[in-house]
């Protein structure tokens, strides 16, 4: 996850030089996670944007696809859906459907309060349909972590996710990063739905 909101172009000698072109200059802001991927398989590189989203007293926007073309610093912004909740935390991708187009992970946060038991973290799925994005929040339900929803040791939920088949079954896992919970570490694809699992 980082906060740089500038896209810098290396020289491949470990140089950078700093465009001035910041993704808030199409209105996706403020950027707090990204991920780079020609997601529409065109040639170009796109940038995923997590962002936080508006609310009370705060502003934002909803995380976003620019999508890139010939012109380098040209975009076409695709909206993601609002998922009322308050700030993203990683970005994975992974072709959930199998319809040939990379559907996106995002791992949010929620602050519904000012104490430690109104903070949790939740999966959200957004299927892609041609770039079309449509959000699902039933996929990845078991997902929901943090705000002692699961007991005294959950507090703080999960902060980064990873896909990978970890125990090399021949099937993609989800593993998480959280050291307060210790009944499991990631979600696991068992009979077609994913389930809390430790790995």
């Amino acid at each position: 996850m980082v906060g740089a909101t500038y896209i810098w172009l290396g020289d491949g000698n470990g140089n950078f030089t700093n465009t001035n072109i910041s993704v808030h200059d199409f209105g996706v802001e403020p950027a707090l996670s990204y991920e780079i991927l020609d997601i529409n398989n065109d040639g170009f590189n796109d940038i995923v944007v997590g962002t936080q989203e508006p609310g009370p007293d705060m502003y934002g926007s909803t995380s976003s696809i620019l999508l890139g073309k010939s012109i380098f610093g040209e975009y076409n912004v695709i909206p993601l859906p609002s998922t009322e909740t308050t700030h993203t935390m990683d970005l994975e991708f992974l072709d959930y459907d199998n319809d040939g187009d990379l559907d996106i992970l995002e791992l949010r946060g929620v602050s519904s309060g000012h104490d430690e038991y109104s903070t949790y973290t939740f999966i959200h799925l957004y299927t892609n349909n041609n770039l079309t994005f449509t959000l699902d929040n039933d996929v990845f339900s078991e997902a929901i972590d943090g705000g002692y929803l699961l007991g005294s040791d959950d507090k703080n939920g999960w902060s980064r996710i990873k896909i990978d088949d970890i125990d090399n079954d021949g099937v993609d896992d989800i593993v998480q990063d959280n050291h307060n919970d210790s009944n499991y570490n990631g979600l696991k694809k068992i009979n077609g739905n994913w389930k809390k699992y430790q790995f």
